[in-house]
C-alpha cells in the first residue's frame, strides 16, 4: 500500500510539474500574445501615419503641379508676347529703315533744289545788274 502511496504521490508530484510547466508555457504564450497584440498594433499605427503622409505628398505633388502648369502657362504667354515684340520691332525698324531712306532721298533732293536756287539767284543778281 505505501508503494501506490509513493506512486501516486509520485505521479501526483508529476502531474503538479507538468501543471505548472503548462501555467509557465501559458503565462509566456499570453505574454508573446500581447507581445504581438502591441507590433500589430504598431504596425496598424504606421500604416495609418504612412498612409496619411502618402496622402500630404500627392496633396503637396498636386500644389506643385499646378504651380508648375501656372508658371508653364506665364512662361508661354510671355514668350508669345516676346515674339510678338520681336515681330513689331522688326516692321518698326523696317519702317524706320524706309523712312530713313526716304529723308535721305528729300535731303538730296532739298540740296539739288538749293543749288538751282542759288544758281536762279545768282543769275537773276547777273541780270539786274546788267540791267542798270
Amino acid at each position: 500500500m505505501q508503494h501506490q502511496f509513493d506512486q501516486l504521490k509520485e505521479e501526483m508530484v508529476a502531474k503538479e510539474a507538468a501543471l505548472a510547466r503548462e501555467a509557465a508555457d501559458q503565462i509566456k504564450l499570453i505574454k508573446e500574445k500581447e507581445e504581438l497584440a502591441a507590433e500589430l498594433e504598431k504596425a496598424r499605427e504606421d500604416t495609418v501615419s504612412t498612409k496619411e503622409k502618402c496622402r500630404e505628398l500627392e496633396k503637396n505633388l498636386s500644389l506643385v503641379s499646378d504651380r508648375q502648369r501656372a508658371t508653364q502657362a506665364e512662361l508661354d504667354k510671355s514668350r508669345s508676347q516676346l515674339e510678338q515684340s520681336h515681330r513689331e520691332r522688326g516692321l518698326v525698324d523696317a519702317r524706320l529703315s524706309r523712312k530713313a531712306e526716304e529723308n535721305e532721298a528729300l535731303r538730296k533732293q532739298v540740296q539739288v533744289q538749293e543749288k538751282v536756287l542759288a544758281r536762279g539767284e545768282a543769275k537773276y543778281q547777273e541780270r539786274m545788274e546788267d540791267i542798270r
